[in-house]
């Protein structure tokens, strides 16, 4: 699958879910964060609770964090490797020994 594939359908699940000026950027974003708790959550339970966590579960949860991800990009128009990049620049310039 392409990312403009991936896009195409994380756009076709999300039409009509909100309306509203902005509604759809804050729900992406606050869906992220939740998503992104229930991955730290799951790290928690190993490393914490010393629970087998099986990475299935790992990527289904990372799963649903790409899903949000594709869909902010999507609604300010920032193409996924516009973001590497970005962050890449950003890293390099932050620990340039490594």
């Amino acid at each position: 699958m392409t990312e403009l594939e991936y896009a195409k359908f994380v756009d076709l699940k999300w039409r009509n879910l909100l309306t509203g000026y902005g509604a759809d950027k804050v729900a992406a974003a606050l869906g992220l964060a939740g998503e992104a708790g229930e991955v730290v959550d799951l790290i928690k339970k190993q490393f914490i609770h010393g629970k087998l966590v099986p990475s299935e579960c790992i990527v289904e949860e990372l799963g649903d964090v790409e899903f949000y991800l594709a869909k902010l990009r999507s609604l300010y128009g920032i193409d996924r490797f516009e973001v590497l990049i970005a962050n890449r620049l950003k890293l390099d310039k932050r620990y340039p020994e490594r």
